[in-house]
């Protein structure tokens, strides 16, 4: 009985602790935005995570494979795919991108709705930052880093990503992130 008392009270410890963390991590300031050797947007002007920058998916878009020849010159083609999961419903494509010269080269990613994307960002000549704010993420890349974004592409739509460090969606280097049908 005493064992059972000693182990309740842990628990309870544990998770009013789990708690007071909780509460502390979401009552801190937001941080400020990055500065590095772009221009920094400031938070009023900036797009926030979770704010839709979605248009439609253009129709009969071809996703390209590790094989595809002759797409467009800003068009990733992956460099590996392969099952994205046990059933053999979904594509797992990894891709490479170079920020360079206030550019992605390539900008544009194709993939299917459900597939497991990664993709490799690279800052070439200073520090960047690639954010897109549907999926919520937004990626700090340092000069001379190779820095990895995964996730599961979700619902179908042309899905913008840019660089606040560079002016944002306005008038820095944004690229686009076509999600279509799985059926496509």
């Amino acid at each position: 009985m005493e064992n059972k008392k000693v182990l309740v009270a842990g628990v309870v410890g544990i998770v009013v602790l789990t708690g007071i963390a909780f509460l502390a991590a979401s009552k801190r300031p937001a941080s400020p935005s990055p500065v590095g050797a772009g221009k920094v947007i400031p938070p009023e002007k900036q797009l926030p995570l979770g704010e839709s920058t979605r248009t439609a998916a253009p129709q009969n878009i071809v996703v390209p494979d590790e094989k595809t020849t002759g797409a467009a010159a800003n068009v990733a083609i992956p460099k590996t795919t392969g099952p994205g999961d046990v059933a053999n419903t979904s594509t797992f494509r990894s891709y490479e991108i170079k920020v360079e010269k206030n550019k992605f080269i390539p900008d544009t990613v194709i993939v299917k709705q459900g597939d497991a994307v990664k993709i490799e960002f690279l800052a070439v000549d200073k520090e960047y930052d690639v954010t897109q704010a549907d999926y919520g993420f937004k990626l700090q890349l340092p000069k001379g880093v190779k820095k990895t974004l995964g996730f599961s592409a979700a619902g179908q739509g042309d899905f913008l990503f840019y660089c606040t460090l560079c002016g944002g969606p306005e008038e820095g280097p944004k690229g686009h992130i076509i999600v279509t049908s799985p059926k496509q």
